[in-house]
């Protein structure tokens, strides 16, 4: 069952070498197990050895959450570009803190989730605008200017 494959692995990333061929070849299973530990990856199928969301460095740095793992969730009330980068607005938790801000063009979702996640070292659940779930971790490296509904004159 994949979900006890993803505690497991949450536990210690080592259990991946225990999964079946399937949690092997499966990026968030592989995700999780990195950020756990990063000898996992040698238990990942060979495809997934090189992807590069699941290298060591950046398996770390990735703020995003799994879904079914703890963590704060942030919804992006507003996300729009503007001439000069990117807008947003978010609002931290169940009822919690607003927080707005701006980011370059350039700027990934992985970008807004290290903010979001301001100085904690937690992984943070992005729910973005029109959508009822958070957005994967895999989805990190995208430019936020993918998901924005408007520009600004």
């Amino acid at each position: 069952d994949r979900d006890l494959v993803l505690e497991a692995v949450r536990q210690n990333g080592l259990a991946l070498q225990h999964a079946g061929e399937a949690a092997r070849a499966d990026h968030e299973v592989v995700l999780e197990a990195m950020r756990q530990n990063d000898d996992a990856l040698k238990y990942a199928t060979t495809e997934l050895q090189e992807h590069p969301m699941l290298l060591p460095d950046a398996a770390r740095a990735n703020p995003l959450a799994l879904q079914g793992a703890m963590a704060l969730v942030c919804t992006v009330s507003e996300l729009s570009k503007v001439r000069l980068g990117v807008n947003f607005r978010a609002i931290m938790g169940l009822g919690g803190a607003e927080i707005e801000g701006f980011f370059p063009h350039e700027a990934t979702l992985k970008d807004l989730g290290i903010l979001l996640r301001g100085e904690h070292e937690v992984h943070v659940y992005i729910v973005l605008p029109g959508q009822a779930l958070p957005i994967s971790p895999l989805d990190a490296g995208q430019p936020l200017s993918n998901f924005c509904y408007s520009m600004d004159a």
